[in-house]
């Protein structure tokens, strides 16, 4: 199969395939917490969520009075060296609602000076707004461009997205508009673009939020497929997906909460007819397993990738009913934004004296936000379930390889060779190559009885050589080998495409070794032992196949990467595959070290080069 119908395929399921749905007879909303206690840990913010007890404090560096209202310029640390620029927009007295409004900015430099006549509006319409800068273009950078522009893989290993990272501000710049005295239970959350994403992000993980808008933020992985838009989309439209559900599964525990999607119709990355498909799935979703209405409209309108004045009233007029006026609909929709904008200095927080904290580490919170789990002290057979349980949650438990089948059978040499295929994943079939010697008719060994040399990489099998093998060795194509190979120029699109589905390349290659050693054994019976050979980017699925697979006693491998939290510069500069693969949240769990130390604890030999 080739990889782009492969992950088209997958990304087909997606969009066509049942979503997650409470069992019959249990609560949906007891449900959707528990799922959502998934969420948290998947995210790998699990560990955080004690730091909600307290609200973060708010550092306001400078304020300007607007009559209607006051924008107050502050930071606030959503974890400790987590720091976050904003504006605070209150109401004036008399004007104020009791109500709040999040507005998450997208991808503009200038952010919410860019944003700001947004929160202007709602604070006019008796908001207390906080508008939230992004890490990527806060003035305190970090960073949302790790896999789409500089080749930080590691943040996959690491289990971090910048989705996660935006939810995770998302819910503490609720807990600070809580703290302001804003009502809990009647606070909105808006934005645009990727904001318009987080805005999704914030109300999967906070029950709390009344009612959402969001503006070009909602995707579907068919559409980025099927219009190669990924290789252009932020991160930060992404979260960390180790199980390979739909990212509408994740939408689905907005529900039932009045959720208003603004979708352009001439949107380059949103396009509009999969986010109509999106929304009626959603609502064909929710309506199979819950009679509690759920408000979900798109508003559709002729534009690109923006705001319209159309648009904006209209989310205007949705919050308005849903978050300050408790459902009631108003006689017509409120007026557009006033126009007036108030210089970069009004608005900026650092500068004219007021510096920023020293300690802010925004630069590396993909090295420190998510959770971690070590697995120092445990047996090799607890670390080999903890691997299995982090990285492989796509392939849901082990069966043996499906689909076995001897494609041809033939001696050379002295030398038997059989060809087979078989399917690691229902759909993909990948070849291997077993020879061995061939048998003495008064030799009585059988072959179970003789360890089995295993390659994992791309050499092709010599097949005219006239030196016969003294014994058996098995040549196993995984994906992007054999004819199952892309050409190098895709290997960033191919790894991101992976990374979207949940199943990150490296991880579907040591599943391709572990279901390969499970159809020869179906071919030629159990070896006496594997000794498995790779090298380069098969380096660490043949790690990890080792650590997984009891049956391996040796394993040789070149090009081993020391660790898989750095950058791979050889991808950025060279636009290819690189020597260093990611697998999906292992380095929450273990390095390389760990696992080769796993290895050795299992008296396996190792050999790197």
């Amino acid at each position: 199969m080739d990889v782009d119908d492969y992950f088209r395929t997958l990304g087909h399921d997606r969009a066509t395939g049942v979503l997650p749905s409470p069992p019959a007879g249990a609560s949906p909303q007891a449900w959707r917490e528990q799922r959502r206690d998934q969420i948290w840990r998947d995210w790998g913010l699990a560990a955080r969520r004690p730091e909600r007890d307290l609200p973060p404090a708010w550092h306001v560096t400078g304020s300007v009075d607007q009559g209607s209202h006051v924008v107050e310029r502050g930071w606030f640390e959503a974890s400790p060296g987590l720091v976050i620029t904003a504006n605070l927009y209150r109401p004036a007295a008399g004007h104020a609602s009791g109500a709040g409004m999040l507005y998450f900015c997208g991808h503009s430099p200038a952010q919410k000076i860019h944003y700001q006549d947004h929160p202007r509006r709602l604070a006019q319409l008796g908001f207390t707004t906080l508008i939230v800068d992004t890490l990527q273009y806060g003035e305190i950078s970090g960073k949302h461009h790790g896999l789409h522009r500089f080749g930080e893989f590691w943040w996959v290993s690491r289990g971090y997205s910048p989705a996660a990272a935006e939810a995770w501000v998302a819910v503490r710049a609720y807990d600070l508009l809580v703290s302001q005295g804003v009502d809990s239970s009647r606070i909105g959350v808006t934005g645009h673009s990727g904001g318009g994403a987080v805005s999704w992000w914030a109300a999967v993980l906070e029950p709390g939020i009344a009612a959402v808008v969001t503006s070009t933020g909602t995707v579907s992985e068919i559409s980025h497929l099927d219009h190669r838009t990924l290789e252009s989309h932020c991160d930060c439209y992404f979260p960390v997906n180790p199980r390979g559900e739909a990212i509408a599964a994740l939408y689905a525990l907005v529900a039932p909460r009045p959720t208003l999607i603004l979708a352009p119709r001439f949107d380059l990355w949103c396009a509009y007819g999969a986010v109509v498909a999106t929304r009626d799935k959603l609502a064909d979703h929710h309506a199979g397993h819950s009679r509690e209405p759920w408000p979900l409209e798109v508003f559709g309108f002729e534009a690109e990738h923006e705001y319209t004045p159309a648009s904006r009233r209209r989310a205007f007029g949705w919050l308005t009913q849903y978050v300050r006026d408790g459902g009631a609909p108003a006689p017509e929709l409120p007026a557009d934004t006033d126009g007036v904008r108030l210089p970069e200095e009004d608005l900026r927080v650092f500068g004219g004296g007021a510096q920023p904290p020293r300690h802010a580490a925004n630069e590396t919170a993909a090295a420190w936000l998510t959770d971690a789990e070590p697995v120092e002290g445990l047996t090799p057979d607890e670390v080999a379930q903890r691997v299995w349980d982090t990285c492989f949650g796509f392939a849901e438990d082990r069966p043996p390889a499906g689909g076995v089948r001897i494609e041809r059978r033939y001696w050379r040499a002295g030398t038997e060779f059989l060809d087979f295929s078989h399917e690691p994943e229902p759909g993909w079939r990948v070849e291997a190559t077993l020879r061995r010697p061939l048998p003495d008719p008064g030799d009585r060994a059988e072959a179970s009885e003789q360890p089995l040399r295993v390659y994992a990489d791309h050499r092709a099998v010599d097949r005219l050589s006239k030196d016969p093998v003294t014994e058996p060795t098995l040549q196993l194509a995984v994906r992007g080998s054999g004819r199952s190979a892309w050409h190098p120029a895709r290997d960033w699109h191919v790894r991101r495409a992976a990374v979207l589905l949940g199943r990150p390349l490296a991880a579907m290659r040591a599943l391709d070794i572990l279901r390969g050693l499970q159809a020869y054994a179906e071919v030629a019976g159990e070896p006496a032992g594997v000794h498995l050979y790779a090298g380069r980017e098969m380096a660490v699925p043949a790690l990890l196949a080792a650590v997984l697979e009891p049956s391996v006693t040796t394993l040789e491998v070149t090009d081993l990467p020391a660790t898989l939290q750095l950058c791979d510069q050889e991808l950025v500069e060279r636009g290819s595959l690189g020597s260093q693969p990611e697998v999906g949240g292992l380095l929450r769990v273990a390095d390389v070290d760990d696992l080769l130390a796993a290895l050795q604890d299992r008296g396996v030999r190792v050999v790197t080069e």
